[in-house]
This record gives C-alpha cells, structure tokens and sequence, in this order.
C-alpha cells in the first residue's frame, strides 16, 4: 500500500499512520497567516509559487510586505480583529499538502521542505475566539 501511495502521488516514502498522530489545519478554531509571513516565505523561496490558500487560513491579516514572522510574536497575546477577539494559542505546523496542486494552484514543489528548513514546519497560527462578531474585510486589527 505504501508503494503505491508513493507512485500515484510520484513522492518518495509515503507512509500510512494513525490520523490521531498528524495534526491538522483545524485543530483550533482560526488559522491566522499574515502578509508579511508570506513575504517572509517567498525570500525564502524563490520561483515557487506562494498563494495563502495553499495554507487554508480562515484569515489573512494585511500586516505589510516586511518580511517577518508577525503572528508568532502574537503568541500568548489577545488580537481585536473589527469586533473581535481572538487569543493566539500556538504556531500552526504545515504538512506537505503545501506543495501538492490544489484547486487552481499549480504545484509548490520545495515549499514544505522550505518551512521545515527555516521555520521548524511552522507556519501561521491558531487561535481560539474569545468574543465573537463579526470581521469584514479591511478591518483595523489590534494587538
């Protein structure tokens, strides 16, 4: 079964387990990533195609084109997104699903090799809602 998820999915070593041992995009109730994260990652990255729904963050914070990890440093803190509250648990840890074609996507091949190498596979965060409301686009976020 092992050969032939590797040869169907043309990826070396792809191996079966417990789904209880794999952490998933929605093992909180947000997934946050922001802009500067994905600048962060296509510097890291050049020539692979970077798009935040490769990631399936339930928000996209505008937090500029500097290059940095923003919502790492959130960790711990509350963030007011419009009238929203939102409490920063933990980083969210990735999955080659990044590199694989996904809707309208091209392939990313490297880009999970990427994370791993310069962010430990680490790649926005999760959070948990507080107080909720509602979030339109361009709201004013506060950390």
């Amino acid at each position: 079964m092992h050969g032939l998820l590797s040869s169907h999915l043309d990826r070396p070593s792809v191996t079966l387990v417990k789904e209880a041992s794999i952490p998933h995009h929605d093992e909180a109730a947000v997934h946050l990533v922001t802009t500067s994260t994905l600048a962060w990652l296509r510097e890291r990255a050049p020539g692979v195609p970077i798009d935040e729904r490769r990631f399936r963050p339930n928000l996209l914070v505008d937090t500029g084109s500097s290059p940095c990890l923003a919502e790492e440093t959130w960790i711990g803190d509350h963030v007011r997104i419009g009238d929203v509250e939102l409490e920063i648990l933990r980083r969210a840890q990735r999955c080659v699903m990044v590199d694989l074609p996904c809707a309208d996507l091209p392939p990313a091949r490297g880009l999970f090799k990427t994370i791993v190498t310069h962010n430990e596979r680490m790649l926005g965060v999760h959070a948990r809602v507080v107080r909720g409301g509602v979030i339109r686009a361009g709201a004013h976020v506060t950390c």
